[in-house]
């Protein structure tokens, strides 16, 4: 079982791998195979948020060209557009979904107040935010506005501190180790250590070497992290190929949309 990145492509020849990471291209395809299916009515906006460092760059591309391929209209604006000149970029007639070209806090909170500003005067607009992996580490400081931006976030897990048995484990973990779990990582590795070995240990126990870990084979509900295997071609071994959307709904409730 291989749980973090590697180098080489061996899980496409050797039968024996589990690997659970997935690259980033992998999961800037299907972050964008999931808008495209996701809003097929909304009115793309894209946010240049001034962010010389950002990395999101090939994602913000790759999403344009899809939608010039479906000849889907977009407006690009910027996080220093003038108000007037901002507001023109949304669709009166149209939900709008939102994208921005960086992933880090500073940029996503001016946004936010700039959009804040925008519903002051335009309170008819509907806005709905697609945001990156990055923005679970936030939400602690933004869950508020996540719910009222309606916003989604492409991600391989999802980290519920309120969960009863996430709390139950964190309290064991405390009693275990004498200490809390690091508060500044996200996804929590002790969490992913042990929904992997709960995963595979049960996997393994039940179903010995037919274990391939596909869906049906598993009954385990993970804390954090969950994992869907599928085979590399007739010769390989087993990627995992979770992809989920968490969802913030401005009824205050939130749902993941497996994929």
């Amino acid at each position: 079982v291989i749980p973090f990145s590697i180098n080489g492509n061996d899980v496409a020849t050797n039968t024996q791998i589990f690997q659970v990471y997935q690259a980033p291209n992998e999961l800037l395809g299907k972050s964008i195979a999931a808008y495209l299916e996701r809003f097929p009515n909304y009115h793309p906006v894209f946010i240049d948020c001034k962010d010389k460092d950002s990395d999101k760059g090939p994602y913000t591309a790759g999403l344009r060209k899809q939608l010039d391929l479906k000849t889907v209209q977009y407006n690009v604006t910027s996080i220093e557009t003038p108000a007037a000149n901002f507001a023109k970029a949304f669709s009166t007639t149209q939900p709008n979904v939102v994208v921005l070209n960086s992933a880090k806090s500073p940029q996503l909170n001016k946004v936010i107040a700039k959009l804040d500003d925008l519903k002051k005067t335009h309170p008819q607009l509907k806005i709905t935010l697609y945001g990156y992996n990055e923005w679970l580490m936030y939400q602690k400081y933004d869950q508020a506005k996540f719910y009222e931006y309606d916003v989604y976030i492409p991600t391989t897990y999802y980290y519920n501190s309120n969960a009863d048995k996430t709390e139950a484990f964190e309290k064991t973990y405390v009693e275990s180790f004498k200490e809390k779990m690091m508060e500044q990582y996200i996804p929590r590795f002790a969490l992913t250590g042990y929904d992997h070995g709960m995963y595979f240990l049960r996997g393994i126990s039940q179903y010995g070497k037919d274990f391939v870990g596909s869906p049906a084979q598993s009954t385990y509900r993970p804390l954090q992290t969950r994992l869907s295997f599928e085979r590399v071609g007739t010769t390989g071994g087993y990627k995992n190929g979770h992809f989920q959307l968490i969802h913030f709904l401005p009824n205050q409730t939130m749902e993941a949309i497996t994929y």
